[in-house]
């Protein structure tokens, strides 16, 4: 029944509005509610009850509406250590759920209030392991997408299966895939000796094939890239497990399309026509699995879209414009998804592109952008190189000598921080750097010539 102070809300069943916000809010101080989700032992019993009532009500309606976990969970975090366990629940579920869907910092939310449901629920070791073993799954899915706190995650990851004798399968995969990227562009080798470590641990966990074809790609892709056969035997292995699977079963479709990936890099790696061919159908294969509606597989797109821009971009002759659409596809997603790096490299690709194409001006902005958009100091570093050719072919003499003593700072924190560089590299950079006039690059310059393979 309506009353002067709410009304009934007439698309909508059992739901009444507060007539004035003012009323709502004084009704909200009276009562101790601050919106806060983390203050649930602060609050007023009774408040706490509402949000337990209100909790058992959505509950009812999930399986109609899974949207409303995050509701769910919110109000059960609220509802005091009565209801802790639920609410740990629940806010694990919401946490999945938003990882899922690229909200990082949600993801993290929800992780927090489970960890404080914990805290009140009490449990034994078993319960503490079990919740920590889903707190790094859903880590590790966040890093994964985001690629942000990489290396934090991986240690984390890392930790916990080599302290423990017996890990779940899905969880070492997680934790393999983990220190993979880990090793990232720094290329941190120590961590892709990790992830081989790992995987051929894994191999000897299973029966099932396609955790066994998991395992052999990431030994594959591990490996260092001069055991060239040593890592196409493993990627061979691994598609071997997969190749002429009819399942429609999502795992297996989504390693399918990782796996024929990884196979068709290593796969060009040799030049000849009949090999192009072959890595050009895997990928074309690995895209067409990755954008079924059903994979929500942005990452992986993202990821194979790179690969074929790079394939066509360093053809002979290059197919810049089959490169460059390739590469726009990836920036597109890596934008909506939020992966920095994934930004960074592709602009700094497309600046490639526009300089190939003599069209400086545009390869300028796409370096700025790539060097805007770098989560480190590496890929920073390729951005600035790029930028300050552009800048001197142009001749914009002035903004190449400010780029590289941009670039000198990178360098100088790269080496600090002990990061490795292939020797072509480092001494492309420091021709790069002189280039740019600057006075860094001569002492760098004589460590380089020293034989150095830092």
């Amino acid at each position: 029944r309506e009353t002067g102070l709410i009304f009934d809300v007439k698309d909508a069943d059992n739901i009444f509005a507060f007539r004035s916000s003012f009323l709502l809010e004084t009704i909200r101080q009276n009562l101790g509610i601050t919106g806060s989700e983390d203050s649930a032992d602060e609050i007023p019993q009774i408040v706490r009850e509402y949000h337990a009532r209100i909790a058992r009500d959505l509950e009812a309606k999930l399986r109609s509406n899974p949207a409303l976990i995050y509701e769910v969970a919110s109000h059960f975090a609220m509802a005091g250590a009565k209801h802790a366990t639920k609410a740990k629940r629940h806010c694990l579920a919401a946490a999945r759920a938003a990882a899922g869907v690229f909200e990082h910092e949600t993801a993290r939310r929800y992780v927090r209030l489970a960890e404080q449901a914990a805290g009140l629920s009490g449990g034994g070791e078993t319960a503490r392991t079990e919740l920590l073993m889903e707190i790094l799954r859903i880590e590790a899915m966040v890093a994964h997408i985001s690629q942000e706190n990489v290396l934090q995650t991986a240690q984390h990851m890392y930790d916990f299966v080599t302290s423990h004798e017996e890990v779940p399968v899905d969880l070492l995969i997680l934790a393999v895939r983990t220190c993979y990227e880990a090793g990232g562009p720094d290329a941190h080798q120590q961590w892709f000796e990790r992830s081989v470590d790992q995987a051929r641990r894994g191999l000897g966990m299973t029966d099932d094939p396609v955790a066994k074809a998991e395992f052999e790609q990431f030994i594959g892709i591990g490996l260092p890239p001069a055991q060239s056969e040593q890592r196409k035997r493993h990627l061979e292995a691994a598609w071997s497990y997969l190749d002429g699977s009819q399942s429609e079963d999502l795992r297996t479709l989504a390693l399918r399309g990782r796996v024929a990936n990884s196979l068709a890099i290593e796969v060009a790696k040799s030049g000849s026509l009949e090999d192009r061919a072959r890595a050009e159908e895997l990928f074309n294969l690995s895209l067409s699995i990755k954008e079924r509606p059903e994979m929500r597989d942005l990452k992986g797109q993202a990821i194979t879209h790179g690969c074929l821009g790079r394939h066509y971009y360093f053809h002979q002759p290059p197919d810049i414009g089959a490169a460059r659409r390739h590469f726009e596809a990836d920036l597109e997603i890596s934008q909506k998804i939020g992966d920095r790096l994934g930004q960074s490299t592709m602009f700094s690709f497309l600046g490639a592109c526009n300089a190939a194409e003599g069209q400086m001006y545009a390869a300028i902005a796409s370096y700025r952008e790539a060097e805007a958009a770098a989560p480190d100091d590496m890929n920073r570093m390729f951005a600035l190189c790029g930028l300050i050719k552009a800048l001197v072919f142009d001749q914009r003499i002035d903004e190449a000598h400010e780029a590289g003593r941009r670039l000198g700072t990178c360098v100088a924190s790269l080496v600090d921080a002990g990061s490795k560089f292939r020797p072509e590299t480092l001494l492309e950079v420091v021709s790069i750097g002189e280039v740019a006039n600057a006075e860094w690059a001569r002492s760098v310059k004589k460590l380089s010539v020293g034989g150095t393979n830092s």
